[in-house]
């Protein structure tokens, strides 16, 4: 039997009474009582840790990590705080880590006595990492803190957040430094495990207590263990945060749930369940200042439509549908939802969609018999983005059924976009429609686009740069400045006998005039889609952000490698034309749901890839940057 080993630490009573707070201990007690049930339905072993108030020092914090030593590689570990969150500066070895200069941290019992100090968050990725070395399992951290969003009023009870920062660190204080490692440039970083994390809040947000059920919560822990305690058992992390995030920001507009993980993939996984969830659902809730709304707005390409066809959602456990009426940033109004429940959230899923459908054709010589059941299979599949027909001069990539398999080319190239799909049976037509719409999908996504924005240009100040010196990949390499609405080409360069990847870096900085919430995808040439570059950055006015390729084991680099794959290469194809997508939003941003994994190429190979006042007035409004890369390597270009 599979165990979840469980350290949980929470503090009411500071030897401050200034810090005193009200409901992490219900919080601990409200989050065992659940994952002892929860555990139980899944077969899983159950073995918690609590520590309460004077247990939870730094010391017994640490030494709690302990208990992870028994986890073997099928069992879970995670980790639970309730209490207060703040910063402390970031000693100048890890200082690329942290551009401001101060590191989040847990406020531990005593850390704020004579002599204390805080957990820092490098030392509780060194403790992480070290847990997690046996174990198959993402480790699991669920914060209830301010400071909680990265690891890194009508307010009814207190916020979790000590305004005072900790005592400034050394190096040589750091628990667990023998292990950091060291980039490049000198730089140290902790060592990072596979984790996945739920905060309570961004990073410039407050976590706050609330009255519920007639004893003071964290409202973050009580509406994660309320979202989970109504919902399926296998529910995703990625949906979970999303239900969380309409529950807790029904209370407070300024209070959004974050959710982190090292590998994207990790996201939509079952909570708790080290296996991919089936679907992935929007969710469908009452949102204050916004009325009931789907999660999915204009930044995922989402369109009202008009009076005869509107973007529909159909509401999984109520047997009901609910149109689209208003297009958000992030979200979308939706009617026929007035006599639900606006503290319940409802999953859904796209039944009709209103987008601009990309067009495929089929090719000349194709099997006649095999082409009247795919043109069946697609008739009845009924696709919202894509649409096939005969006439070539109609279509953007021809469609190819020939030598017992299906394919995909450009319409003056016989050569397939990516590998091939076998089998003419309805499992191999299945597959290849599944390709189909991926490729449609990359297309929507290119095609991003607000018209209306009233986002400026100078409001988005980006600056993109070209390695000069070939070999060299630091984030201090030298180079140029390009026009980034049409850069230079990036070619392969020859220094000494070797020839090297083209390089770039990219800069984004925010002149507007309220945070602007940016992301950057990546869209590659196999028709893949990722926002590991950039994942979500909020912009203060005149604040910047760099596009960073965060390594397996933590290490960064401003400076990312372009490349024209083997599989290209060696079929004599010189050029690729790949994508940087900027967006922007004044509404936080959620671009994971966007990500896919790109096609295989033909020959299968794995594809790798790159890169009472008054109230001020709501702005809802997002806008994108479309960057082209072309990327150069020349067949006499040996890697």
């Amino acid at each position: 039997m599979n165990t979840l080993y469980a350290l949980f630490a929470s503090i009411n009573n500071y030897p401050d009474p200034r810090l005193a707070l009200d409901g992490c201990l219900n919080d601990q007690q409200l989050m065992v009582e659940f994952l002892e049930k929860h555990c139980e339905k899944l077969g899983y072993r159950f073995d918690p840790l609590p520590l309460q108030d004077g247990a939870a020092t730094r010391d017994g914090i640490i030494a709690g990590f302990k208990h992870f030593d028994q986890a073997g590689p099928d069992d879970g570990c995670l980790f639970f705080f309730s209490g207060h969150g703040s910063q402390s500066p970031t000693p100048p070895e890890l200082a690329k880590r942290t551009p401001d200069g101060m590191s989040e941290s847990l406020v531990c019992h005593d850390s704020r006595s004579p002599g204390g100090k805080d957990l820092m968050g490098a030392e509780l990725s060194w403790l992480i990492w070290k847990a997690g070395k046996k174990s198959k399992q993402p480790f699991i951290t669920i914060l209830d803190c301010c400071h909680s969003g990265r690891m890194r009023k009508a307010v009814a009870g207190k916020t979790r957040h000590v305004p005072e920062p900790g005592v400034p660190r050394s190096l040589d204080t750091l628990l667990g430094k023998t292990d950091y490692l060291s980039d490049p440039e000198g730089k140290l970083y902790p060592p990072l495990g596979r984790r996945i994390h739920l905060g309570a809040c961004s990073p410039t947000e407050l976590a706050k207590e609330i009255t519920a059920d007639g004893k003071p919560n964290g409202v973050f822990t009580y509406s994660l263990v309320e979202a989970l305690s109504k919902s399926s058992p296998f529910l995703s992390y990625s949906e979970l945060r999303a239900r969380v995030n309409v529950r807790v920001r029904g209370m407070f507009l300024d209070q959004s749930p974050q959710l982190e993980t090292r590998e994207a993939l990790d996201k939509n996984l079952v909570f708790l369940y080290n296996r991919p969830a089936k679907d992935r659902h929007f969710i469908v809730g009452f949102r204050p200042g916004v009325g009931w709304s789907v999660d999915a707005g204009g930044t995922f390409g989402i369109q009202s439509g008009d009076d005869l066809h509107k973007t529909t959602f159909e509401l999984i456990n109520e047997r009901r549908q609910v149109q689209v009426t208003e297009i958000l940033p992030t979200h979308s109004k939706v009617n026929g939802a007035d006599d639900l429940d606006p503290n319940k959230q409802y999953p859904a899923r796209i039944v009709r969609q209103v987008v601009s459908r990309l067009n495929f054709a089929l090719a000349p010589g194709n099997a006649p018999t095999v082409e009247d059941q795919f043109r069946d299979f697609i008739h009845q599949f009924k696709s919202d983005v894509m649409t096939v027909g005969n006439q070539q001069a109609d279509g953007d990539y021809l469609i190819h059924i020939k030598d017992g398999a299906f394919y995909l080319t450009n319409k003056f190239s016989d050569e397939p976009l990516f590998r091939k799909s076998p089998g003419w049976d309805l499992a191999g037509i299945q597959r290849f429609t599944d390709d189909l719409v991926k490729v449609a999908n990359w297309r929507r996504v290119l095609g991003l686009s607000n018209p209306t924005s009233k986002i400026n240009p100078e409001d988005l100040e980006i600056e993109f740069f070209q390695g000069t010196d070939p070999g060299n990949d630091s984030d201090n390499m030298p180079v140029k400045q390009l026009d980034w609405v049409n850069p230079d080409p990036f070619e392969y360069k020859q220094k000494g006998a070797a020839w090297h990847q083209p390089t770039f870096q990219f800069k984004v900085t925010s002149n507007f005039r309220k945070p602007l919430y940016v992301s950057l995808l990546y869209l590659d040439s196999n028709f893949g889609i990722t926002n590991h570059l950039m994942v979500k950055e909020v912009l203060e006015t005149g604040q910047t952000a760099w596009a960073q390729e965060v390594l397996e084991d933590g290490q960064s680099f401003r400076s990312i490698l372009l490349q024209v794959e083997d599989h290209f290469y060696e079929k004599g194809i010189e050029e690729i034309d790949e994508f940087l997508l900027l967006i922007a939003s004044t509404e936080e941003l959620d671009t994971d749901i966007l990500n896919q994994e790109g096609l295989p190429p033909e020959p299968l190979k794995s594809p790798t890839r790159g890169p009472v006042r008054r109230s001020p007035a709501v702005i809802r409004d997002w806008t994108t940057r479309l960057i082209p890369l072309k990327i150069i390597r020349y067949p006499h270009q040996e890697g």
